[in-house]
């Protein structure tokens, strides 16, 4: 990922704006001494410019008028640098605090990430292109393979998260085809190999958008198990009802597995394999895969704004989505959790920490209070709350 900040502080950055500004501000600074040396007599001007009190003045006054310069003139502080060929088309017009605003985020999401697999989980990043991936299960580097596309026109690669807009994501990505440049496993049976693949990982700009793991396992029950898409979940919800209960339900009766009992069922399984609800940490390894952006359900109209002026997608491709007001969906995600234990939220927490931690949820820091975190603290980021 290029870091959104090239330049993180005017005192350790010298390049030609900095330069220029320099030369500015010494300019300026001059003129104030030759115009107090106009004003007052040339005895007094001497003193002022030999007095040692007064070179210290002048500096800090030269570099308080750079700063003025460099931040609000210039911008280079504030505004992140663009390096070349990064696939920011010139003509896009995004307001200058907007801009900011959403490379900052993406900054601090990215630095998160690599901080989080380095620091805590302690995984140093691998060579893409020779290292063998860290996938907990070789199964989940299947599950990876199917749910990438690369749309080659525009250097993109979109590793999609099921649970996560995966069918808004579907119909985005059909949007901004070009002549229909686009390899995926999913729904086109192109047999390529992670090996295959490697080189795309490296040039191409990856894509993640994530969700946070307490309204993730809700949609995926809804779907799956309230819904009963198919057969397949139908069974399923059978069988789990079996393992819970001890008892199988008639063949003639609808399943009617409940969300505990649901719950019971991704802690005890020891390997998960339907990635619906499988940890992102464990399908996607974010710490071996340099995602360069990082988006999230919650915020998605914003993300996704700012990642088409970023590789240049077209303004027109729309990410299709229902709305639900916070407070509507506040109230569903309440009535789920509600008879949930503390215990089996502690477990929750626990299987799904690192999703918590690489994408920068907060943790609920009381289990007993899970319905105050879901009211009040599951939000996406300090920096705004979604409103779509």
């Amino acid at each position: 990922m290029h870091r959104p900040y090239k330049n993180v502080s005017i005192f350790f950055s010298f390049d030609g704006n900095i330069i220029a500004t320099s030369f500015i501000s010494v300019l300026i600074l001059r003129c104030i001494v030759y115009f107090m040396f106009f004003c007052y007599n040339h005895t007094f001007s001497r003193m002022l410019l030999t007095s040692r009190a007064t070179i210290f003045v002048s500096f800090v006054v030269l570099i308080s008028v750079m700063t003025f310069m460099y931040v609000f003139v210039n911008l280079t502080v504030l505004v992140p640098r663009q390096p070349q060929n990064d696939g920011l088309s010139e003509s896009t017009n995004v307001r200058g605090f907007e801009y900011t605003e959403a490379a900052g985020i993406q900054h601090q999401r990215w630095t998160r990430a690599h901080r989080v697999c380095e620091n805590i989980i302690g995984l140093k990043p691998v060579n893409i292109l020779k290292d063998q991936l860290r996938f907990p299960v070789a199964d989940h580097e299947k599950v990876w393979l199917r749910l990438t596309y690369f749309v080659d026109d525009r250097k993109v690669a979109f590793v999609l998260v099921l649970k996560a807009g995966f069918s808004n994501w579907l119909d985005f990505i059909s949007s901004i085809l070009t002549e229909g440049k686009a390899e995926c496993r999913e729904g086109s049976g192109l047999p390529f190999t992670l090996d295959e693949v490697r080189p795309k990982l490296r040039t191409y700009k990856k894509v993640i958008f994530v969700r946070n793991p307490i309204s993730r396992l809700v949609s995926g029950y809804v779907d799956k198990f309230v819904n009963l898409p198919t057969e397949y979940y139908t069974n399923m919800s059978r069988d789990i009802i079996k393992e819970v209960r001890g008892e199988a339900i008639a063949k003639s009766r609808r399943p009617d597995m409940t969300f505990p009992e649901f719950l019971h069922y991704i802690l005890t399984t020891k390997e998960i394999l339907d990635a619906h609800w499988l940890p992102i940490y464990e399908q996607k390894v974010p710490c071996d895969i340099d995602y360069d952006f990082i988006g999230k359900v919650e915020t998605v109209s914003r993300d996704i704004e700012y990642m088409k002026s970023l590789y240049n997608i077209s303004r027109s491709a729309v990410y299709k989505q229902s709305y639900i007001s916070n407070t509507k969906r506040t109230e569903l995600m309440v009535n789920y959790y509600r008879n949930i234990t503390t215990e089996t939220i502690e477990k929750v927490i626990q299987k799904y920490k690192y999703d918590f931690l690489i994408f920068g949820y907060p943790l609920p820091k009381d289990a007993s209070n899970i319905l105050e975190y879901i009211k009040n603290d599951m939000k996406a980021d300090d920096f705004y709350i979604a409103s779509d």
